[in-house]
């Protein structure tokens, strides 16, 4: 499988999540993604170490970075992170999981940035 196929794959799984509350990002959101990475066959680790003071929230085998933000981060302070991430040569990808969406650009130093947002997930309320 290629880096793109492994990002969109990636995306896949993700968009699979229904997180019923936002609440708590460690206890509940991280198990969710492990979960759909998990279901879909990816392979993953959680809170790698990158370098010093520079940990990922999930690393998939194949090198891109997930990282799960609960709420809506300050874009400044997101972007300071991302760029962080993405000037490690293990990482081929970003994909940042949301509560809310932020605008982000689509690649940050040459590497694809990519965002799911948690509440576009939820569908029509019944």
């Amino acid at each position: 499988m290629g880096e793109n196929e492994h990002l969109e794959a990636v995306l896949a799984a993700l968009h699979a999540i229904r997180a019923r509350r936002l609440d708590d990002e460690i206890a509940y959101l991280h198990p969710l993604v492990s979960g759909a990475l998990g279901n879909a066959g990816i392979g993953h680790r959680h809170e790698v170490k990158l370098g010093p003071r520079s940990r990922v929230d999930f690393l998939t085998d194949a090198g891109v970075a997930v990282e799960v933000k609960k709420s809506r981060p300050r874009r400044a302070d997101l972007m300071r992170q991302l760029e962080k991430y993405a000037a490690h040569d293990a990482i081929s990808a970003i994909v940042l999981v949301l509560e809310r969406s932020v605008p982000l650009p689509d690649t940050i130093g040459g590497k694809p940035v990519r965002s799911v947002s948690l509440n576009m997930l939820w569908g029509p309320a019944v």
